[in-house]
């Protein structure tokens, strides 16, 4: 089977229920690991703050990244939504992410 930038997964948010915004996930292409391996949560924290840092269009200075059992939890506050909706995407595409929570807040210019 093959996967490509065409294949979508819903994303939860903190502002409301599951919702109808859809976008790829890059950790869909990745085969399965050996039976029973994870990622350990300090790697993928490590994988989604590198991610949130390497993307030009994000001032990720006042977010927070949490991650427990591989469910990751952005907070903190963001300029406006086109970022906080690029910090959850660019979470949601490392690979060993099983879940992003979009706590992300505008702030208040």
């Amino acid at each position: 089977m093959t996967m490509d930038w065409g294949d979508f997964v819903a994303r939860r948010s903190c502002d409301g229920p599951q919702h109808a915004a859809y976008q790829p996930i890059a950790a869909q292409l990745r085969r399965p690991g050996p039976k029973g391996y994870r990622d350990s949560d300090d790697r993928v924290r490590e994988d989604v703050c590198a991610a949130l840092t390497d993307d030009g269009a994000i001032d990720a200075t006042d977010v927070t990244v949490q991650v427990q059992d591989s469910d990751v939890t952005l907070t903190g506050t963001i300029a406006d939504r086109e970022q906080k909706r690029r910090g959850a995407d660019a979470a949601e595409q490392v690979a060993g992410v099983r879940d992003v929570m979009n706590c992300l807040r505008l702030s208040r210019r």
